[in-house]
């Protein structure tokens, strides 16, 4: 090919050439073309440089001995790659592998190889960013002068669609930080177990001095701390000579407890199963960081991704995505950094070129490991819309050649935000293996930081054979147990965090196979508060009262702090419904607050909902909380309302009555439960005929 000036222009074609090229002239081409020299090609590569489109390829290729320099800057969208004895020598132009919502540019296996004069080759990594997140990123696939507040800050610059803004409370104004904040959203590791928020210069520290950072994402550089959270994607970008080769031995910790940090160096996934297989004493898993995790927060959280004889998952199970049948979890993205640990003594590899895979990882679904049976527990937080995101979760895995100690158990790596893990040996477990089920096994869930508000177990089987079991899921706050499904369907039992310190109480719920021991929980069905007189009634109804010892009726004048002010002893206990009555003789001038603990003769703890009572003058209301209805339990509050007969109608909107029921109202401040068991999810009108004929209708919004 012999330019001797002008342009040729690829248009998103491909060319191959097997001979020389030489001229002046240069090649335009763009995110869709590719150049392959094939062997005994030779000369210099000219790109058109007139703007970022026309000096972009999406692969460049060098077979056999081709021997070709780059003669200007180039951008590539895929792959570089060189086989046989190819070379291929950038010069010192700028080669920059791209990096969008579609993919993220790699460097091919270089065994035997080299890209000679690769000392300013830019490396890009594309974070989608629906939300402020937390990411765990390397830092290393190319090394040399460029600092932090140069690279992942655009030196200071307003890039659009580039970098994020950096901020730490140790910001003096000098030290490179875009703002003071309350703590720092760059984070370096110790190198044994914690991030360490002492990061104290951007615009001295270089991007490669750590391995590996947590960097809080907040959007690209026209996003600041004070931002609307929900923004743009961005593309952090380093420049440097590009990592090629073996790399420097990695000795893995077996200290219990340490974690040992481990970046990605090249500008290409690796396959961990290259890392794992030949390793025995290198723990059969590695933890993951997963920013589209939810929460409180909503920062993303840790996963743990296992290999089981070649077969690889991921944990927290995504159980209503579906799952990969590409088995892309072993498989480290450009540009990450990963958790690993090491059994009885330290373990050490080396990162070699081999090991690059053309393979990306989908960390969101990924399958489970086939071979042994698997229970697992994921959560979600539900949204007031209805809609859910996965939070955290675990696996049980039974087998006959598992230990029923926690020798080969999985540590769960702590999250920001809410976490979910197994409790055995006053230790935290993401994994836990077993050996097979016995009657009256029991899983013992631990919850941490949880916020107020709603939230939903995923339970379910995979591979299980022992069908026969039952399980349930025992809830210490609520007294109830539901049972759980072991046929691998999906089990969706939904609960609600409080103001109340148990229902966030870590130990809160536990999974057991078998019969339940001792009676089924009680069920709270009403409680009404109304004034009567100076004076507030309250009275409260349960279905199938069985083993209950005493009620304490709780008071409170804001609706969070409850104090106990009554007690009441059980008095049926005969499996029957029964009606209790208390009178408050001091009422509160005011809102009133009541509900009802039971407490169990196994010591079970149980609480109603809550009722209001206002001694003053109120407007009549009817309000129906919590809305969206959850739990199949709705609660209609009457305000102030006369005395006498509420018929309730739930309407769907082809106007049609799908529940009816009638309240006999005693005047004043009351609530009904009333629970809708076969309703589907969806929008309703509750329509509500009062004792003089008027209507209320009410918008009713039915989660699940």
């Amino acid at each position: 090919l012999t330019l001797t000036a002008g342009k040729l222009d690829l248009n998103d074609h491909s060319l191959y050439l097997a001979g020389a090229v030489s001229g002046n002239g240069t090649i335009k081409g763009s995110a869709n073309s590719n150049i392959n020299f094939k062997n005994g090609s030779s000369g210099t590569l000219n790109m058109d440089i007139a703007d970022a489109a026309s000096s972009s390829l999406s692969s460049l290729t060098l077979e056999g001995t081709a021997n070709i320099s780059l003669g200007t800057s180039l951008n590539i969208y895929d792959v570089l790659s060189l086989t046989g004895t190819a070379t291929l020598d950038l010069t010192g132009k700028n080669l920059t592998l791209k990096s969008n919502a579609t993919g993220t540019a790699r460097v091919a296996d270089l065994t035997g190889r080299t890209l000679s004069n690769a000392t300013n080759v830019t490396v890009e990594r594309y974070i989608a960013n629906p939300k402020r997140s937390w990411h765990m990123l390397s830092a290393i696939a190319v090394k040399g002068s460029q600092t932090i507040y140069n690279s992942w800050q655009e030196s200071g610059g307003m890039a659009s669609g580039f970098g994020t803004w950096i901020t730490s409370n140790l910001r003096t104004g000098g030290n490179g930080f875009d703002a003071t904040s309350a703590s720092a959203s760059m984070l370096t590791y110790n190198g044994t177990n914690a991030w360490l928020y002492n990061l104290d210069n951007t615009n001295t520290n270089l991007l490669s001095g750590h391995d590996g950072y947590m960097l809080f994402v907040r959007g690209d550089r026209n996003y600041n701390a004070s931002n609307s959270p929900d923004r743009s994607s961005t593309v952090l970008r380093s420049t440097g000579t590009l990592t090629q080769g073996p790399q420097s031995l990695i000795t893995v910790s077996s200290t219990p407890g340490n974690y040992t940090l481990v970046a990605n160096p090249y500008a290409s996934p690796i396959d961990m199963e290259n890392i794992l297989a030949p390793a025995s004493s290198l723990t059969q898993s590695f933890y993951v960081w997963d920013p589209s995790l939810s929460g409180t927060y909503g920062v993303g959280g840790y996963r743990l991704v296992t290999r089981n004889n070649g077969s690889y998952s991921s944990t927290p199970v995504v159980a209503d995505g579906g799952a990969n049948p590409d088995a892309t979890a072993q498989y480290v993205p450009s540009g990450s950094a990963f958790f690993m640990t090491a059994t009885g003594s330290d373990a050490s590899f080396s990162i070699i070129e081999t090991m690059k895979s053309a393979l990306v990882s989908v960390v969101n679904p990924t399958p489970n490991i086939a071979g042994d049976q698997q229970l697992f527990v994921s959560m979600k937080v539900v949204n007031a819309d209805g809609t859910s995101n996965l939070i955290d979760g675990i696996r049980v895995r039974y087998d006959a050649a598992y230990l029923a100690d926690t020798t080969d158990d999985n540590k769960k790596l702590r999250n920001f935000g809410e976490n979910i893990s197994a409790y055995r040996e006053n230790k935290e477990w993401i994994i836990e293996k077993r050996p097979m089920i016995n009657v009256h096994d029991t899983i013992f869930l631990h919850t941490t930081g949880m916020g107020t508000r709603n939230y939903r177990f995923q339970i379910g089987t995979f591979d299980f054979a022992q069908q026969s079991l039952t399980a349930y899921l025992q809830d210490n706050y609520l007294g109830t147990v539901t049972p759980i499904l072991l046929d691998g369907s999906v089990n969706n039992i939904d609960f609600t965090v409080t103001g109340v310190a148990a229902s966030s109480a870590a130990d809160r719920f536990r999974i057991v196979f078998g019969a339940p021991s001792g009676p089924l929980p009680i069920n709270f069905t009403s409680i009404k508060a109304y004034q009567q007189g100076v004076n507030v009634a309250v009275e409260w109804k349960l279905a199938a009262e069985l083993g209950v010892k005493n009620y304490e009726i709780e008071k409170s004048t804001n609706g969070t702090n409850f104090n106990k002010v009554g007690t009441q002893l059980a008095l049926a206990n005969n499996g029957s419904d029964v009606t209790y009555n208390w009178l408050d003789v001091n009422p509160a001038a005011g809102n009133n607050f009541y509900r009802i603990r039971s407490i169990e003769n196994s010591g079970m703890v149980k609480y109603s909902s809550i009722a209001k009572v206002n001694i003053g003058k109120l407007a009549p209301a009817i309000t129906v909380y919590p809305n969206p209805v959850t739990g199949k339990q709705m609660s209609v509050q009457f305000i102030a309302c006369d005395k006498g007969l509420y018929n309730i109608k739930l309407i769907n909107n082809m106007g049609q009555s799908v529940y009816t029921t009638s309240i006999n109202h005693t005047g004043g401040s009351a609530t009904q439960s009333i629970i809708l068991e076969g309703i589907a999810a969806g929008n309703y009108y509750l329509k509500v005929i009062k004792p003089d004929q008027s209507n209320l209708l009410l918008k009713v919004n039915i989660a699940n």
